[in-house]
């Protein structure tokens, strides 16, 4: 006679009694404390996190260097957009364009409080956002039942992403993407037609995906207390996270809607206040932009975008697919290279490579989605399958993106980062796999093959997700990063406390581009090294500000200089690599002429300053 095999024990609302004590649980607590201790040891590896500097950002060129702004201005007041450093007698404020980081600002003001100055700053921030993406990620898997060991696999895979490693410091915003989870597990059980929200119910043990709510509690307050908080969560993670979230959310409460008046069901409207809730975070995090409106009228042509950016931008289902750049198979990296070199749009939509774990899952839940029948037992893959075909009908290069960009709005364009999302969806659709095979085994063999397993797949997915190239190069960055304190050092020694600092050329702020070899942001490095000094770098295009910057410094050499001196200018800094190297000795000469006094240096010969006063 055949033993009858029990199915695996979710640790459940039947099991753990109530939301608190599923969260208060041994079993819960091990597994994030796990978690959390490999998802160092990962980093560290993937990283290789022993030759780097702390306080010396792992990236710092290019958009990396508009990290430095933001988490200056972070640093400062808490919020992104303020840095006093920068925006010469007038201070940066970069409200003349949306502004929707509250989550990571409250972040980086908090660690700014601890650390030793903005690269530190930048480094916590960054490692934090591997953690974050690990426990909530965990947090979901774990909540809606599945074994430990597969769920710690599973939350690592998440956070060490291509798309996290490759983004890195240069869109350190981005990078973090805890939030996602929280918004798809609320995604999920809205559409299952479940009555709990993800913080404040747990399903019952065969209560289905959906499940109930947890014993003892009112179901209608935790469902709304819950999707409150995960909403809000949503709508201040930055205006890509928050719009992708009202579209999961949105596209679940239409599903419910459908299904529930399919089965001669009256459809519940708090699905669709889910929504209302992210666009009011949202809201709320825009009122600094919307003052500055109120303050200084249209700011039109600070950051000016076009609906064609939505399909450079989109996302490309071979990017999915393909291995990640720089593959550590050569022939792997060759064969993503080869399409990048062929194809056409290839960009930062390069990052969103799921790997070789997380594209079996998408493909798995895509073919369940047309074959399979349903179920009820756990999270559905037909159900995953409606989400991920959802997802990319928008992000996909000429999908409803490229619609609502030339129909609604252009300000989002970069479709690709929906990735993340997609990310999370087929991690849970292999699990739901996973565990159903362990599900077959009984007693001692599950737990042995669960863990067997886990480790497999996470060895696979960690080896194919990270590679060599996404190592940061922490000797140039090092070298580079003490030539500049070294000179803003003997700057601030000639200078004094709180001098400001005119910077030649003029660069507009954000977005200009490359000025021979100068490139975007460039001056705005030496903020990372001043405590007093303030640089002229930051004026936003469009602006009173940058009209009077641009037309002093096009003022020839004795009228700028006596402009300067009569605004408490104390010097004028002066990079030579934006210029022909005539031009640059003919406007260091007439500087020189005038203010009669040798230049500080750098080590490079690259930098120049000259006292004015």
């Amino acid at each position: 006679m055949t033993a009858v095999r029990k199915p695996a024990r979710p640790l459940t609302a039947r099991r753990a009694g109530s939301y608190h004590r599923f969260m208060t649980s041994k079993r819960y607590l091990l597994s994030q404390a796990a978690a959390l201790v490999l998802c160092a040891v990962a980093l560290v590896l993937a990283m290789q996190l022993w030759d780097a500097d702390i306080d010396v950002p792992f990236h710092s060129w290019g958009d990396a260097v508009m990290t430095v702004v933001n988490v200056g201005g972070a640093s400062e007041t808490g919020w992104v957009s303020n840095f006093s450093l920068l925006g010469g007698q007038f201070g940066l404020d970069s409200n003349a364009f949306p502004q929707t980081e509250g989550a990571s600002s409250v972040l980086i003001f908090l660690i700014a409080r601890v650390s030793r100055g903005i690269g530190m700053t930048m480094n916590l921030f960054f490692l934090l956002g591997f953690f974050l993406a690990t426990a909530t990620a965990l947090h979901v898997f774990l909540r809606r039942g599945f074994h430990p060991a597969l769920s710690v696999a599973a939350a690592l895979l998440y956070a060490f992403l291509p798309y996290h490693l490759l983004r890195g410091e240069y869109h350190i915003f981005l990078a973090a993407y805890y939030a996602a989870p929280l918004v798809l597990d609320l995604a999920l059980r809205i559409a299952e037609g479940g009555g709990g929200a993800l913080p404040t119910a747990v399903p019952s043990a065969g209560a289905g995906a959906g499940g109930s709510a947890a014993q003892g509690r009112d179901p209608a307050r935790t469902w709304t207390a819950g999707a409150v908080l995960v909403a809000l969560l949503a709508g201040i993670s930055g205006a890509y996270y928050a719009f992708f979230s009202a579209f999961f959310l949105l596209f679940a409460a239409v599903v419910r809607t459908v299904r529930d008046r399919a089965a001669g069901r009256r459809a519940p409207l708090r699905p669709y206040a889910c929504v209302g809730l992210v666009a009011a975070a949202l809201a709320v995090d825009l009122i600094p932009f919307a003052v500055h409106l109120l303050r200084v009228g249209s700011t039109a042509g600070a950051v000016v975008r076009g609906s064609a950016e939505a399909e450079v931008y989109g996302l490309k289902l071979a990017f999915l697919l393909l291995p990640v750049q720089g593959h550590r198979i050569p022939a792997l990296a060759e064969l993503t290279q080869a399409y990048m070199r062929s194809g056409v749009y290839s960009n930062e939509n390069s990052f969103a490579a799921l790997g070789v774990v997380g594209a079996f899952g998408f493909l798995a839940s895509l073919v369940a989605l047309l074959f399979a029948r349903p179920r009820t037992d756990r999270p559905d893959l037909r159900m995953l399958g409606t989400f991920q075909a959802a997802a990319f009908a928008l992000a996909t290069v000429g999908g409803f993106g490229s619609l609502f960009a030339l129909l609604v709005s252009k300000e989002i364009r970069a479709y690709n980062r929906l990735s993340v999302f997609m990310a999370f969806l087929a991690l849970l659709a292999v699990l739901l796999l996973l565990q159903r095979a362990v599900d077959r085994l009984a007693g001692r063999r599950r737990a042995a093959a669960a863990a067997a397993v886990a480790v497999a797949v996470l060895g696979l997915g960690l080896f194919d997700q990270t590679t060599p190239a996404m190592v940061p190069t922490y000797a140039a960055n090092w070298q580079a990063y003490m030539d500049d304190a070294a000179f803003v050092q003997a700057v601030e020694a000639e200078a004094g406390a709180g001098a400001l600092v005119f910077q030649l050329p003029f660069l507009p702020y954000p977005e200009h581009g490359p000025i021979r070899k100068m490139i975007d942001y460039d001056p705005a490095r030496m903020a990372l090294h001043s405590k007093t000094l303030h640089w002229s770098y930051g004026a936003t295009k469009g602006s009173a500000e940058a009209a009077w910057m641009e037309e002093t410094a096009a003022l020839p050499a004795a009228e700028m200089i006596a402009r300067l001196r009569g605004t408490g200018y104390a010097g004028i800094y002066v990079d030579r690599a934006a210029y022909e190297p005539a031009e640059a000795q003919a406007l260091e000469a007439s500087i020189l002429a005038v203010a009669g006094k040798a230049p500080v240096v750098d080590g490079d010969a690259r930098l120049a300053y000259y006292p004015i006063r």
